[in-house]
């Protein structure tokens, strides 16, 4: 098996995988449907990086991770349903971590689904903020990790990342 690459969508299948699966996986799977948006300017601005997560050609998964200083913020993070619980998303925060390090980021941000957190958690991530307000508008868990020298995160055998 390939190891998994995060990789920034450049042709137009890679942008539509890449919107279907937060459309289908953070809108519609929670009942939100006709408000995604994917021409949202956020996408795009400069900092903030739109990823796909794949292996062995499939697209498996998206995250956009937003920088500010030394500061990543992990939006929009979701794994297509059909293939989770099967250490993708592991792999997608094991790479976007690792992307984030190789910025300068020195912590990591997220606003978490409560149903989440206990996945956040075993990746290190602490409850900064119980009740918080995500960008989709919808109460989540804001959580934070910090990352330092060579203890920042955890090495995953067969994972690699592509800018």
């Amino acid at each position: 098996m390939d190891a998994h690459k995060l990789v920034t969508p450049t042709t137009s299948s890679e942008w539509e995988s890449f919107h279907r699966i937060r459309r289908e996986v953070l809108f519609e799977a929670r009942g939100q449907f006709g408000v995604y948006d994917s021409q949202h300017t956020d996408d795009r601005a400069p900092n903030n990086h739109p990823k796909l997560l794949v292996q062995n050609g499939e697209h498996l998964g998206v995250v956009r991770i937003d920088i500010e200083g030394r500061v990543a913020a992990l939006r929009r993070v979701a794994i297509r349903a059909d293939v989770q619980r099967r250490g993708h998303g592991r792999a997608l925060l094991n790479l976007a971590q690792r992307f984030a390090q190789d910025a300068g980021c020195t912590q990591l941000v997220s606003s978490v689904a409560s149903e989440a957190v206990p996945f956040y958690q075993s990746f290190g991530f602490g409850v900064a903020q119980e009740r918080a307000l995500g960008s989709s508008g919808r109460d989540s868990v804001f959580m934070t990790k910090r990352l330092g020298g060579g203890s920042a995160g955890r090495y995953t055998p067969g994972v690699a990342a592509e800018t």
